[in-house]
């Protein structure tokens, strides 16, 4: 290597942490000085990072070999040449300027800057310089440890790229975004969630999801979070509803995470909500075109026989009691021959209207088809439902339509069937009202004697 380090760092007067201590009286300054630069060279050729000594001009005088290896040159082709050579361009002026702070505050100086190896391969390396002051307290030459730091600013980097990336999908979203803290404060939010809730961005920070959310769907959310929390599931769906800025409420449909720290700590939740008012009026407009009857607005064949058959295995499980009544309209046809469909319509209606305001909420009533009617009773007694299939019958008979000057009103019969425990399937409860509704029918039918 030509010159030892005694000749470049050790020369006499100098040396290379600083100033040495004047040697001890009856010690060999020579000698000591010797000691010194063997230590040093020891310490530079087996440091597992690079070091280099660099002259005032900027030039290297000495490097070792882990800082060969890190730049993937050799040592005569480092000694001599200024760190500029190998120093990516966009970092040259960064190089300059460090190097002539560190010159002329005379101390160590951290920097960190790319390398170009020969394959082009770009190294990060984190320099710090230390300037080499001899006994007259003037620099006379620097020692800098270069660290490979290129793992560390590729795991930024994609760091980076990652928070670029989340920054930009949180803000774009086409659905709300929110991150929320764990006792419920809105952390963060985007544009869409502000419009979706009418709220500001300021005022939303100022709000936590509990007051947003309708009562009736408090508790559901706050268990599932509890869940969340105490590790049994790792996130959820729900749909339930907000109060909007106006008071108004909006459906939302909510996928709440859990975002931990590295050490698997809980740090917020991140939540996607999306408006799903419109989907859910569309849905009841598609439920009640399924289960109405278009005419008279009660339920149609299929939801009513959907209803019996949930009633009658509650009957059987719960040992509830119930009634099933179907009527017939005495008459009916009568009615269309003579008045017209649109009359027998308009009855129809009248009288489905009257079922419905005379039952329960807990009941059903449904319109079978044509004149065929049927009501659910439910927790009724037997002589309950025999009295209120007496009074459905004069309700119905006192329902009547003005035709021209005419009112037209009809009859009814009706069969009623028991549920109770013995109940067996909705099939031969119908089967059975049925039959009871015939022989009503055959008894109003029936000339009394005189």
């Amino acid at each position: 290597m030509g010159k030892s380090l005694l000749d470049v760092a050790a020369a006499p007067g100098a040396s290379m942490a600083g100033q040495w201590p004047a040697a001890a009286h009856g010690v060999d300054t020579e000698t000591e000085d010797r000691d010194a630069a063997e230590l040093f060279e020891t310490a530079f050729s087996e440091a597992p990072t690079g070091v280099a000594v660099i002259g005032l001009d900027g030039r290297f005088v000495r490097v070792n070999s882990a800082l060969c290896d890190m730049l993937g040159r050799s040592e005569d082709d480092l000694i001599g040449s200024t760190s500029a050579r190998f120093t990516h361009p966009d970092d040259l002026q960064t190089t300059a300027d460090a190097f002539t702070r560190m010159r002329d505050i005379g101390h160590s100086l951290t920097v960190e800057k790319r390398y170009l190896r020969p394959d082009g391969q770009v190294v990060w390396a984190a320099t710090v310089g230390i300037g080499v002051k001899g006994r007259d307290g003037e620099v006379t030459r620097f020692v800098s440890h270069f660290s490979d730091i290129s793992a560390v600013k590729l795991a930024q980097r994609r760091q980076a790229e990652a928070t670029a990336l989340f920054e930009t999908a949180f803000a774009d979203a086409p659905i709300g975004m929110g991150l929320v803290a764990l006792d419920g404060r809105w952390l963060k939010v985007n544009r869409v969630l502000c419009e979706l809730t009418g709220h500001s961005e300021e005022q939303l920070l100022r709000l936590t999801f509990q007051e947003l959310t309708h009562p009736d769907d408090l508790d559901a959310d706050l268990e599932l979070v509890r869940q969340v929390l105490a590790g049994a599931i790792d996130g959820y769906r729900i749909e339930k509803r907000y109060f909007n800025a106006a008071g108004e409420v909006i459906w939302i449909n909510l996928a709440a995470s859990l975002v931990r720290d590295s050490d698997g700590e809980p740090l917020h939740f991140i939540a996607q909500i999306e408006d799903i008012s419109e989907r859910r009026k569309l849905h009841a407009e598609l439920r009640r075109l399924a289960d109405d009857d278009p005419l008279t607005g009660l339920w149609n064949r299929r939801r009513f026989r959907e209803e019996l058959e949930r009633q009658v295995h509650r009957c059987q499980r719960y040992e509830e009691q119930a009634a099933l009544l179907l009527l017939d309209l005495d008459g009916f046809k009568s009615v269309n021959d003579t008045y017209g469909h649109q009359a027998g319509d308009d009855l129809l209606k009248q009288i489905a209207d009257s079922l419905r305001k005379r039952l329960r909420s807990t009941d059903a009533v449904g319109r079978l088809g044509g004149d065929e009617f049927a009501v659910l009773l439910t927790h009724v007694t037997p002589e309950q439902a025999d009295q209120l299939a007496n009074t459905l019958a004069e309700l119905i008979a006192a329902s009547v339509i003005h035709h021209s000057d005419t009112q037209i009103g009809v009859t009814a019969s009706i069969g009623v069937e028991l549920l109770d425990a013995a109940a067996t399937t909705h099939h031969d409860a119908i089967k059975h009202a049925d039959a009871a509704m015939y022989r009503a029918k055959a008894r109003s039918a029936t000339p009394s004697r005189p």
